[in-house]
């Protein structure tokens, strides 16, 4: 909660037309997004429809500049049941941003509506669902959606799957493979490099890309 609210007073680090292109729109410009591939399916059934707006989750700007796009990338998120989205908005359009980057008003919020949000939970579940869609230049579309019952098992899954994958690129030895004495890792060997890795950046190496 407390980080949602802060988010709201943070540019969102978009790009467009190919550059990137920040803007104050956390929290407007709602729309509504499909959290499934077709009717009937399992997300179809269990998400749905939903109405989400801007907030600056870094993957728009980090992603479209690794790949280098020529056209325009977005993010957003929301909540449900849909009457905390408009409570939501309305928020951001009255309260000035520079508020909401000041943790104690942020924070303060986020401790007020805490117990609504418990009591809510209780009722409406923990439900999560992400949408990743990508679009190519001559107007073809990859679309990826995932939903969980948890969002507190989906975050703890992600995570270990993430350390999973790098754990996995490490050399099971330090034996050398230059004749030198030098390990795979020291000679460079993209598949274990120590450091802070983003997603987009792990996919890269097609072996490794699922």
């Amino acid at each position: 909660l407390l980080i949602t609210n802060l988010g709201f007073g943070e540019p969102v680090p978009v790009f467009r037309d190919g550059k990137y292109a920040p803007q104050m729109i956390a929290g407007a410009e709602s729309r509504s997004v499909p959290f499934f591939i077709k009717d009937g399916d399992a997300a179809c059934d269990l998400v749905g429809e939903r109405d989400v707006w801007p907030w600056p989750f870094p993957e728009a700007g980090t992603v479209a500049e690794h790949l280098g796009i020529s056209g325009n990338s977005s993010t957003g998120m929301g909540t449900a049941p849909g009457i905390w989205n408009t409570i939501l908005v309305a928020l951001v359009a009255l309260v000035p941003r520079s508020l909401w980057r000041e943790r104690w008003f942020s924070e303060g919020l986020a401790w007020f509506s805490l117990p609504l949000v418990w009591v809510t939970d209780k009722f409406v579940n923990e439900t999560h669902a992400i949408r990743v869609e990508a679009t190519a230049s001559d107007g073809r579309k990859c679309v990826a959606v995932q939903t969980h019952r948890s969002f507190r098992q989906c975050v703890a899954q992600s995570a270990a799957e993430f350390t999973l994958a790098l754990l996995e690129r490490r050399p099971t030895s330090n034996s050398s493979v230059d004749g030198t004495g030098a390990s795979a890792a020291e000679v460079g060997n993209s598949a274990w490099k120590p450091g802070v890795w983003l997603p987009e950046e792990l996919a890269d190496d097609g072996a490794w890309r699922p």
